[in-house]
């Protein structure tokens, strides 16, 4: 498994077919602010899950959002996120954008 961050934005990397990437990624949507996925890398890709973890149980806290993409072929794809609001189209506040570039192991 390949560990991810907001850090790891504009970066391409290199996975062999059939390792699973996790990103993780700062959120607060009391907000309104959740990330939105554009692309999931396809067809290199695919999204397996999504999950959301508190880091406060304060009132407005935030946390972080979990992704779960699987590498199922070799090539070349992009994961693209947006971090907005549901009712707001276009750019949004901030982008993650990651170009994976899958591999068969060796």
């Amino acid at each position: 498994m390949t560990r991810l961050d907001e850090s790891h934005s504009g970066q391409t990397l290199r996975a062999a077919v059939g390792e699973t990437l996790e990103l993780s990624l700062g959120e607060k949507p009391t907000t309104g602010h959740r990330w939105e996925v554009v692309s999931s890398g396809d067809p290199v890709c695919s999204l397996r899950e999504t999950s959301f973890a508190p880091t406060s149980m304060r009132p407005g806290g935030g946390g972080v959002r979990r992704f779960a993409f699987d590498l199922e072929g070799a090539g070349e794809g992009e994961i693209v996120l947006v971090y907005r609001r549901a009712w707001e189209k276009g750019k949004g506040a901030r982008e993650f954008r990651l170009r994976v570039l899958g591999e068969q192991p060796a």
